[in-house]
Parts: C-alpha cells; structure tokens; sequence
C-alpha cells in the first residue's frame, strides 16, 4: 500500500515539475519574442 503511494507520489510530484518548467520556459519563449519583435 505505502509502496504505491510512493510511487504515485513521485509520478505525480514528477508530473507536476515537468508542466511547471513547460509552462516557464513556454513563458519566457513569449517574452523573447515579443522583445525581438519590438527591436
């Protein structure tokens, strides 16, 4: 039982990180064009 949760935690731990560096990096993507595109 404590085995699952475990894994369950970092999966979803994982899954969390990964969406939240997707999210940054989509982020900061935006803010380098838009400052290419006002140049």
């Amino acid at each position: 039982m404590f085995e699952k949760i475990g894994v369950y935690g970092v999966v979803l731990t994982a899954h969390v990180v990964l969406n939240g560096a997707k999210k940054t990096y989509t982020l900061k993507m935006w803010v380098i064009i838009l400052k290419e595109s006002h140049i």
